[in-house]
């Protein structure tokens, strides 16, 4: 072990020397591998290190954080590039291009400006000298932070604990007592305490080779290199190993423990709902003209009868699936063919707040009535919605070929079904987790999440799978997810896919929900791991360890 640290310290001293842009790229790139659908999430667990140590050796905080930043959530979120064409909008093709690229390139700079406003601070912390503790347990807090305040906001995504997801459920159940903060804590401390190792300001790090010469023969005999390691087991250096390695540890051996603790549906005394799911696959370039309309109520309708013949005890359409204000037509095909079969229906449509339309989830009973909506909280900035309306839109409704936006729906909605209320996330509300909690909070025994994702490639697809499973097993509830191009599915609360839909494909199907009514830590207390360990931090600052 010591002598990777030390070919690792190494590299990365020439490196940084060299190639200063090098090192925070390449750990930028290195964390853009743990997201799905690509799953190596063992890699965050090192990727920050390589930006830590380049602010540690002093090589511009903020440029490195940038360009972490950059290297992250511009391979993360390439998948935006998916939007092009925009021809079917009346957009010329190469301000298709240009439109799309900006929308990237913008959605990169406000990942990577939150990465530089946390090297920023650990650059502070170096300069006031704090001990490596308190630096680590500070940059801990500031990731937290920063994350936390990010989540407030319309835009947010590439939060780094869904690196975990699908792929580590263990370290995903630690979302069951903090949410994703107390993973993202874990991630950011064990790459802490590997970056202190690897760099030490105070101190130059051990050295396992010393000055031997690597060309010469003889050093390379068991003789000479098991007395190096006698060397270093002596001066007990290694030992700084064991802070990263127990901290990794304990974090998965708790996780483990929580999913082993994890009661079964098995156990679950209540029944389960019959949901069935159309995936109804209508390209979004069609789907606002009146031969998408159509094909929309032949695809959901035939998809709705069929489901409600097989059994189904309610129908779930995924968001904007009838993309037509409701209460305008309120004798549409479908809405007399709910009367008809008498199977509740949730469709994904627009609602109604004021003389505004919204993004909505309609819940219809046996009679074709509307008994409970919710509205899009989360709506997309400049796809849905116009930030700062009031003043841009008068520039940008010359500019866009969108000519009117959707308004965003109240945060403390309660959505209630014939079978008990459902916590509901549509498209990427998925990735807000207080969106949920809330609901769980109020009564929710299982959760919904309804989406387009088209234009969209698989990538985006299994991303957005895997926030749904965090969600999943934070809230501790089964989740039905309905997409208009996949992927569809059932999730269990331990994170397990019960089954998954095909892409760009017509799909039809029935999954038996288990409600569920326990209350896990994080439903009932939230995020109290960040406010934590900022006071501990503040502590740690004002009075530091050691002294």
């Amino acid at each position: 072990m010591k002598r990777s640290a030390q070919i690792l310290n190494k590299w990365l001293t020439q490196a940084l020397t060299q190639f200063p842009a090098i090192v925070p790229l390449l750990g930028g790139l290195l964390m853009a591998l743990g997201p799905a659908p690509v799953n190596a999430w063992l890699m965050p667990w090192v990727a920050i290190a390589f930006l830590w140590v380049a602010v540690l050796q002093g090589r511009g905080a903020i440029k490195s954080g940038l360009l972490w930043g950059a290297a992250y959530n511009g391979v993360s979120l390439f998948w935006i590039t998916g939007l092009h064409p925009l021809t079917w909008m009346g957009v010329p093709y190469i301000n298709s291009v240009a439109i799309v690229t900006v929308i990237w390139l913008l959605v990169t700079l406000w990942g990577a400006l939150s990465v530089a406003l946390w090297a920023w601070g650990l650059g502070w912390l170096v300069k006031m000298k704090t001990s490596a503790i308190v630096r680590v347990l500070a940059a801990t807090a500031l990731w937290c932070g920063i994350e936390s305040v990010r989540s407030l906001s319309l835009l947010d995504w590439t939060g780094i604990a869904y690196t975990q997801s699908p792929g580590n459920l263990a370290i995903l159940h630690l979302g069951q007592l903090s949410g994703s903060a107390l993973i993202t804590a874990a991630i950011v401390a064990v790459n802490g305490t590997i970056a202190e190792m690897i760099k030490s300001p105070d101190e130059p790090p051990p050295q396992f080779w010393g000055d031997m010469n690597l060309r010469s023969p003889q050093n390379w005999g068991l003789g000479a290199v098991r007395q190096r390691f006698r060397n270093q087991l002596r001066n007990r250096r290694w030992l700084a190993f064991l802070p990263a390695i127990g901290l990794f540890t304990i974090a998965h051996l708790l996780g483990v423990c929580l999913s082993l603790t994890a009661s079964s549906d098995l156990n679950n005394s209540v029944e389960p709902i019959r949901i069935g799911t159309v995936q109804g696959n209508i390209p979004t370039r069609i789907k606002l003209s009146p031969a998408g309309i159509r094909q929309g109520f032949k695809n959901y309708g035939e998809g709705y009868e069929q489901l409600a013949n097989q059994g189904a005890q309610m129908v779930l359409f995924p968001e904007g699936s009838l993309p037509l204000d409701w209460a305008d037509y309120p004798s549409n095909p479908i809405a007399r063919l709910v009367q008809t079969v008498k199977t509740p229906l949730i469709v994904g449509s627009f609602g109604n707040q004021g003389n505004r339309s919204t993004q909505a989830l309609l819940m219809l009973d046996d009679r074709s009535q509307i008994t409970s909506q919710y509205d899009k909280v989360k709506v997309v900035p400049l796809g849905e919605a116009l930030p700062f309306e009031e003043i841009l839109g008068k520039f940008i409704g010359r500019l866009s070929p969108i000519k009117s936006f959707l308004v965003a729906g109240k945060p403390d909605q309660i959505f209630t079904t014939p079978f008990g209320q459902a916590a509901v996330g549509i498209c990427y509300e998925s990735a807000f987790a207080e969106i949920f909690r809330h609901q769980v909070q109020q009564g929710a025994t299982f959760l919904i999440t309804a989406s387009n994702l088209d234009p969209y490639s698989t990538v985006l697809m299994a991303q957005h799978e895997a926030h749904d499973v965090m969600r999943a097993i934070e809230t501790d509830r089964n989740l039905i997810r309905v997409t208009n191009t996949g992927y569809s599915g059932l999730i269990q609360s331990t994170g397990q896919r019960k089954w998954r839909s095909q892409p760009q494909s017509y799909d039809l199907h029935i999954s038996e929900v288990f409600p569920r009514k326990t209350e896990t830590l994080y439903v009932r207390y939230g995020n109290w791991i960040t406010p934590l360990l900022c006071i501990l931090s503040l502590v740690g600052i004002c009075k530091p360890i050691g002294n």
